[in-house]
């Protein structure tokens, strides 16, 4: 299903809608939908997988201005590869990573990392995928434009074929994705740069480092800006690629980082334990610098100077063991962020440096400091607001594609006011650049948000457990639920030192911290009135009626396999019924009738 598709999307629209645009004027068409989403990156197909699955009648239009899926990654350097293993990455109802068990599950192995081409391929197949269920329209090449308010409904602007047709789009919701993610290639450079000087964002790389061949090299020296995983990306593909001397690289370091140690975390041999040996060093020391010292002394986080200041900055870059030693041998300049590049010289925060351009390339690695947006949340943000759900907040730590399925299963069985269900979430706001504290709040973030919402909708579990994109969940650890349960609740206690660990941070213990990221107590008096099954009765059976429409009307999502296909096998049926469409949570009557269609 993930073979080479067509590298172009068209807008996805079906002949009827087309019929209708024709013969209709602009300003009295509107074309309806029950969700509106504006980008058809990670976050926006995250969130449309997940509501189409637990909603079966919804309809979506989708909106992007790139020419194809993907986001940022239709943008990104041909030799970018994931930097967190795939098993983990994308859409629940789409399997990403190549490296499976004997069922057929996807492994936590740290090697399995997608290339570029084979997520924008993945992209392409998620997006082909709700085409099948004909409750999806994709506008693609298109920008989102001006609201206006119609009676209960919303009715947004679309520009397609560069702003020479406009079409009216009436939702009940709109949902943005209120990240930033900027790859060099998509700006200006972000310091004043001399004419004479030769700089490149790393996308350049793989035509400017040769004249014809590989053996003749355009440049002597090649100057790398940036310390983030975009500047460790060009400097690993420099030497291990281009086999570019380790004498002609330059690397202009900032600020030093924190990395995680790829390898030791993602460890298949350490199963659940590579995960959860997270907490115990926040649980043993006094201060995050402590603890952060606690993770290198046990091999799980790394720096470029073991002997030298410990870094305050913490940006989620994943290396192997291996690169980190690499790149401790690289020529480094640490003098701050270049302020400008002139003819002769590079002006940084702390000094000058000389250089020669004629025979160098500066290559642009370089990042602003709000995490791409996801480290600049106002302190009033919130995701859901009438009218209106925002993606993009993390509520899954270094997870955007189980924070934004987690949105989505929210909105579609969480049938509370919008303010009670952002009491349930907990997330990092205000401006956080990077620092090394940003990691603990997300840690008690994620746990105060799982717990809130287990408390409540006991449905919530299933949900969480089962999702692919849950490191956690027990079918990349052999799929046991017993070793999943014991994990959390028995002797390693993993509930329990979460639990411990967000009442430290409530508690001020930590000496270099002097705020508690939020975590206090959200939920309202009038939420706290014992469990909640999330939607009544009424809403079930209608849920269940959507099911079966969808089921006869060839709309369901995930699509279903062929339905003449017999299965003699009744349990391998509810199991397979279950795996597919979730029938098993729904009446008996309605799973033998599922079943029957198999």
């Amino acid at each position: 299903m993930l073979g080479s598709l067509a590298s172009t999307m068209d807008t996805c629209q079906s002949t009827n809608l087309q019929n209708d645009l024709q013969h209709h004027e602009q300003d009295e068409f509107e074309v309806p939908c029950d969700y509106l989403v504006v980008g058809a990156g990670l976050a926006g197909l995250s969130f449309i997988d997940t509501l189409l699955t637990e909603n079966q009648a919804a309809t979506v239009i989708l909106v992007d201005r790139n020419s194809r899926p993907g986001g940022h990654w239709v943008h990104a350097y041909s030799f970018c590869k994931l930097h967190q293993p795939s098993f983990i990455y994308g859409v629940n109802s789409i399997k990403l990573g190549k490296n499976r068990d004997s069922k057929g599950n996807e492994i936590m192995d740290p090697n399995d990392r997608a290339t570029v081409a084979e997520l924008l391929d993945y992209f392409n197949a998620v997006v082909n995928q709700f085409k099948e269920c004909k409750r999806v329209t994709c506008y693609f090449n298109a920008e989102f434009g001006h609201h206006q308010t119609k009676a209960k409904y919303n009715v947004y602007t679309i520009a397609t074929n560069r702003g020479e047709t406009t079409i009216n789009v009436r939702c009940k919701k709109l949902v943005l994705v209120n990240t930033n993610v900027i790859v060099p290639s998509m700006r200006a450079p972000l310091i004043p740069i001399h004419k004479t000087i030769k700089f490149k964002p790393l996308n350049c790389l793989t035509e400017e480092v040769f004249n014809k061949k590989p053996i003749d090299q355009k440049y002597q020296k090649y100057v790398i800006l940036g310390a983030g995983k975009t500047g460790i990306d060009a400097i690993l593909y420099l030497l291990n690629d281009c086999n570019v001397d380790k004498s002609q690289l330059t690397w202009i370091i900032s600020r030093d980082v924190w990395f995680f140690m790829r390898d030791i975390m993602f460890d298949e041999s350490k199963g659940y334990r590579s995960l959860t040996d997270l907490l115990p060093p926040f649980l043993q020391e006094n201060s995050v610098k402590d603890a952060y010292l606690n993770f290198e002394k046990n091999g799980i986080m790394g720096r470029l100077q073991p002997d030298g200041d410990v870094p305050e900055v913490f940006k989620v870059p994943f290396i192997d063991r291996d690169e980190l030693e690499l790149l401790r041998t690289i020529n480094a300049i640490r003098m701050g962020r270049v302020q400008s590049i002139e003819e002769n010289k590079m002006i940084l925060d702390h000094g000058e440096v000389p250089i020669t351009s004629s025979n160098t390339l500066f290559v642009d690695c370089m990042a602003g400091d709000d995490m791409y947006g996801y480290g600049s949340l106002a302190e009033d943000y919130e995701i859901f607001e009438p009218g209106r759900v925002n993606l993009g907040p993390i509520l899954s730590i270094f997870n955007p594609s189980l924070s934004s399925a987690l949105v989505a299963y929210m909105e579609t069985n969480i049938v509370d006011e919008d303010e009670t269900k952002n009491q349930l979430l907990y997330f990092l706001k205000g401006h956080l650049s990077g620092n090394r504290e940003m990691f603990l709040g997300m840690l008690c973030s994620e746990f105060k948000t799982n717990l809130a919402l287990s408390g409540k909708f006991k449905s919530f579990l299933k949900f969480y457990v089962s999702s692919r994109t849950n490191p956690m969940s027990p079918q990349h650890h052999g799929g046991s639920l017993f070793r999943y349960l014991w994990q959390v609740f028995g002797t390693p206690a993993t509930a329990k030192k979460c639990s411990a660990l967000t009442v430290k941070v409530k508690n001020k213990e930590f000496e270099d911290v002097e705020h508690t990221f939020g975590i206090e107590e959200r939920i309202s008096s009038s939420s706290k009135k014992g469990r909640n099954k999330g939607m009544s009765q009424g809403k079930k059976i209608e849920k269940t009626m959507a099911l079966r429409r969808s089921i006869e009307l060839g709309q369901h999502y995930p699509p279903l396999p062929n339905l003449k296909t017999k299965i003699k096998d009744k349990d391998a049926c509810k199991r397979g019924c279950w795996q597919i469409c979730g029938c098993a949570s729904l009446p008996q009557a309605m799973t033998s009738e599922c079943c029957a269609h198999l």
